[in-house]
């Protein structure tokens, strides 16, 4: 009888849990970092949320943070369905799989970003139409450093280029890789 009762109870208990989940990484960087994201519900499916200024505000206020480097990317997509297109001034077009922001120097400092620029420049934080596009996309959208590129409603101007294969070899803090994923 005491069986049946905890069977019962354990398969048709439901409990959900809020708070914080705590996970020890193996350091990939050689810095000293905690990694706070916010995750969705389960119902909300998508990726991650967009922390609030305040707690950031918070967190830069805080004598025992020394640097807090945000990070926004976009939610994973398929190719398929890209999340819009980039066009150049010559009017060639490139599907846009995944987006970075970020505060360039900070984010320098912390996975050394800016040694994957093989042409041009880095980006500088107060550059808000300054962009990297990968090197191989160089040639066939016709563009060099200091070209225009229209998307997104915006106009975006080029810094420089990067090398692909050294993004994709980038780490976070997390030790999962710096670009965004897609399907």
């Amino acid at each position: 009888l005491v069986t049946f009762i905890f069977g019962f109870i354990s398969f048709t208990s439901i409990s959900v849990g809020y708070g914080f989940s705590i996970t020890t990484l193996k350091p990939v960087l050689p810095v000293d970092a905690l990694l706070i994201k916010d995750v969705p519900s389960m119902e909300g499916g998508g990726g991650n949320i967009a922390l609030p200024d305040s707690f950031i505000e918070w967190l830069e206020s805080n004598p025992n943070v020394t640097t807090v480097a945000p990070k926004a990317e976009n939610s994973p997509v398929s190719v398929d369905n890209p999340l819009g297109f980039l066009y150049s001034s010559s009017g060639e077009r490139m599907n846009v799989l995944g987006v970075i922001g970020i505060i360039p120097s900070v984010e320098a400092n912390i996975t050394h970003l800016d040694h994957i620029v093989n042409k041009g420049n880095y980006l500088e934080d107060d550059d808000p139409k300054g962009v990297l596009i990968s090197s191989s996309l160089q040639e066939s959208l016709k563009v060099d450093v200091g070209d225009k590129l229209y998307g997104f409603e915006q106009e975006f101007i080029i810094r420089g280029f990067f090398d692909g294969d050294a993004l994709s070899k980038v780490l976070d803090v997390n030790g999962e890789g710096f670009l965004p994923r897609y399907r």
